[in-house]
């Protein structure tokens, strides 16, 4: 049986455009699809609730309990025996559970199953096809545990997981807002995950979207902080994590920074720059940090006449989900 968990919190442009995708999944169909709502003040129960389909419920949050709480109450009321989470401004491809199914079938021992992303505007239209470096070549089983807590390339609306899986990630940190990494960190840690290869789901870029408020409003360094302590305090895969700490603590210092540089807030930047040559100043992306370092004290003509003068070009390390 598969579930299919839809969360919104004031999505009401996008919410009917998710929950379309969902229905028209095929070769398997969903068996169960859940939307929850958490206290939109937008008219998005309304919109969830005009669909007919009886495999369809909708549950409506009493007040605004965040993500991670909505969540926790959306899996509770699942029965499937794969779940799938899916926000209510992303959007499905029809052939996703087709892809995600037939690697679970390949490989009976997974535990979750995953795939790529592409980037869509407001208006629904492709802008990119996300391709992380450390997305294998090809269709791939395995332990991604380590790689993935150094760089978050597994997109939540591609991922799908068994329900003991699931239940290893809950309850989410009632005060984690942000639980796509974490969640998807305590999946891969409990056994292998399949990467399909394939182009799962269409993830939107707007204002109102998770991670342009985290970038906007600075709280998500912390939260990408608490995760890396919580895993790095705990026993499992001791001898990778304590062989790698320093660069990945680096790598997340040097992405946040990069973050903060781009929306202009320079001493947010400088800081984080500062940490991640200190976490590990023999990185292979210390250099980078150094001189982004430097540009923080820059002003921003300043620093874009040195970039053509220089020839430069920046690229951000920043995780997708």
């Amino acid at each position: 049986m598969i579930s299919i968990v839809i969360q919104s919190f004031n999505f009401a442009p996008y919410l009917g455009e998710a929950i379309r995708s969902v229905l028209a999944l095929r070769n398997p169909a969903p068996d169960e699809i859940v939307v929850i709502d958490d206290a939109s003040t937008d008219g998005s129960a309304d919109i969830a609730g005009s669909f007919s389909d009886p495999r369809l419920r909708v549950i409506v949050n009493e007040r605004n309990f965040g993500a991670a709480e909505t969540f926790n109450r959306a899996f509770e009321a699942t029965r499937g025996d794969f779940v799938a989470r899916l926000d209510g401004d992303d959007r499905y491809r029809p052939d996703f559970l087709t892809h995600a199914m037939g690697a679970f079938a390949r490989h009976p021992g997974a535990v979750a199953a995953y795939g790529c992303i592409e980037m869509i505007d407001p208006a629904g239209r492709v802008t990119s096809t996300e391709r992380h470096d450390a997305l294998p070549a090809g269709p791939h089983c395995g332990d991604r545990f380590i790689d993935l807590l150094e760089e978050n390339f597994l997109s939540a609306p591609t991922l799908i997981a068994r329900r003991e899986a699931w239940q290893g990630v809950l309850p989410v940190p009632a005060d984690m807002p942000f639980f796509d990494w974490y969640a998807a960190l305590r999946i891969a840690e409990s056994g292998p995950i399949a990467f399909t290869g394939e182009v799962h789901a269409d993830y939107r870029v707007h204002p109102g979207g998770m991670h342009a408020v985290m970038l906007r409003e600075g709280w998500g360094e912390a939260i990408y902080r608490r995760v890396l302590d919580t895993f790095f305090s705990e026993p499992g895969h001791a001898e990778a994590k304590a062989a790698r700490r320093g660069r990945i603590y680096a790598r997340w210092y040097r992405s946040i920074g990069d973050s903060y540089f781009g929306v202009g807030r320079r001493q947010d930047a400088r800081r984080c720059y500062r940490e991640a040559l200190r976490a590990d100043p023999w990185a292979s992306g210390s250099l980078t940090a150094a001189r982004r370092l430097l540009a923080t004290w820059l002003d921003p003509t300043t620093y874009a006449r040195a970039k053509r003068a220089f020839g430069v070009g920046e690229r951000s390390s920043t995780g997708s989900n």
